[in-house]
């Protein structure tokens, strides 16, 4: 005598597209209220942080400790390349390899392995898939 076995009941995928956009929807709901309730604290913080760096101006202070905290500054700095290929012949002349980082562009390889089949040499190229789901057109 054969033992039955359960079977899993077939997926509704229109079921699951509609949850998927419901759920979808509530989140940029949440996430719009919540941007509204924070508008005016980031207004304040902001006015907070003009203020208590006019101050650390007018008084000189990299820092200041009080009971509540420390303030500080720090500074974090970005090189953009205005002319490139003046950058390039400096960096030859002067042999300052470690001014440069050296990266392959995913786009440019990407295109390169649709036109020739394959990898550049030395370089992979990965891909991350992910599910996207539109809705139906005047929907909401």
């Amino acid at each position: 005598m054969a033992e039955d076995t359960p079977t899993t009941p077939p997926l509704d995928i229109e079921d699951l597209t509609q949850q998927f956009v419901i759920v979808r929807d509530l989140i940029d709901e949440v996430k719009e209220h919540h941007a509204k309730r924070l508008e005016p604290l980031e207004n304040k913080l902001n006015q907070l942080t003009g203020q208590i760096r006019s101050f650390m101006d007018a008084h000189g202070l990299e820092n200041i400790r009080t009971k509540a905290g420390t303030a500080y500054t720090s500074t974090r700095h970005t090189a953009t390349v205005q002319d490139a290929e003046a950058f390039m012949n400096f960096i030859r002349e002067h042999g300052l390899w470690d001014l440069i980082e050296r990266r392959a562009n995913s786009t440019a390889v990407k295109d390169f392995v649709k036109q020739h089949n394959k990898l550049p040499a030395g370089v992979n190229l990965n891909g991350i898939q992910t599910l996207g789901v539109r809705r139906r057109a005047g929907k909401k």
